[in-house]
């Protein structure tokens, strides 16, 4: 939306006017700035939804601030070889840009290695970061007294929205470890433990111990150990067992996606650098007023021109008579 808007108002920016390149100049700046940005945003695992969100609208802003007056200037550099070259001229942009789109589609694969294995496991990669983000605050996943800090209401929600009972009971567990009241970790966790229902106490005393030390492992590069598996084989067959075989997929791919998207943002960089400078060989004014001055000069010429054809057309009438 942010970018079709500012596709439209810089346009017509640019035509009242009548230049082009500070549009590209500053549209080009203003992309190259908000791809570091999204490059080094993705460096930190903590940042937000809407924190992309603001980034990527900020990007298509600049992208739209850039992409019409080029569009503009280039229509307006093929009409100052031939006017009648302008449909030409956009035919090969068109197949440039679809073989440079259909490449693009070819070569992305094999830089973003993990995108087939987070996209075709996305149920069980959305609980595991919710197992993730609720580690520091659980009784049950650590070995130390979890964070002093209450659970946020958004990690809750977070493994509520799983709708599994491993989620589930985490959340439960931790919610009720911060109700009660401040004393020795393991009070607390008996008192916790004490609100759960039989089928979450199996869950927590057990199940999810051996999830933390797997995925711990996991984490670490290694090989879960085989009799935490077999508790999650006993305890949760349908859900936590295979979370562990899923993340054994996940977490590696987790890891290097960034780098992976950050080595694919930097090549987009590298392009949008190269345009930059591609901007000072293009045809077209820097100043409004120069370019007015342009503009009303052709307009005299044409006026000209105009004039000594519609003498030239008198003259054999006169002859005649």
């Amino acid at each position: 939306m942010a970018d079709s808007i500012t596709l439209i108002v810089v346009g017509v920016l640019s035509d009242r006017l009548r230049v082009r390149k500070p549009f590209m100049v500053a549209g080009a700046a203003m992309t190259i700035v908000m791809t570091i940005v999204l490059i080094v945003q993705a460096g930190y695992p903590t940042t937000g939804y809407y924190s992309d969100v603001l980034v990527v609208a900020l990007l298509g802003v600049a992208i739209g601030v850039t992409y019409t007056p080029w569009m503009a200037a280039y229509t307006e550099a093929v009409e100052a070889h031939n006017p009648a070259l302008t449909a030409t001229g956009l035919a090969i942009w068109g197949w440039v840009l679809r073989i440079v789109v259909a490449g693009s589609f070819l070569i992305l694969p094999l830089v973003i290695t993990t995108a087939t294995t987070l996209v075709d496991n996305q149920t069980q990669g959305a609980e595991l970061q919710a197992f993730q983000a609720a580690q520091p605050y659980s009784p049950s996943l650590t070995a130390a007294p979890p964070s002093s800090a209450p659970i946020p209401a958004s990690v809750v929600a977070q493994l509520n929205a799983t709708h599994q009972p491993g989620a589930e009971t985490t959340a439960a567990l931790v919610q009720a470890y911060d109700r009660t009241p401040a004393g020795s970790n393991g009070s607390r966790l008996l008192g916790a433990l004490g609100a759960l229902t039989p089928a979450q106490k199996t869950l927590a005393t057990a199940a999810l111990p051996a999830l933390q030390r797997a995925l711990g492992a996991v984490q670490a590069g290694q090989s879960p150990d085989p009799k935490d598996l077999a508790t999650l084989q006993a305890t949760s067959p349908n859900e936590l067992a295979p979370l562990v075989t899923a993340g054994e997929k996940l977490i590696p791919a987790q890891k290097k996606s960034p780098n992976e998207w950050k080595t694919w943002w930097w090549v987009c960089l590298g392009g949008q650098v190269v345009f930059l400078l591609l901007v000072f060989t293009m045809k077209g004014r820097w100043s409004p007023k120069a370019a007015k001055a342009d503009l009303e000069a052709r307009e005299k010429l044409v006026e000209e021109e105009l004039a000594s054809l519609v003498v030239l057309d008198r003259e054999p009438a006169s002859a005649t008579v």
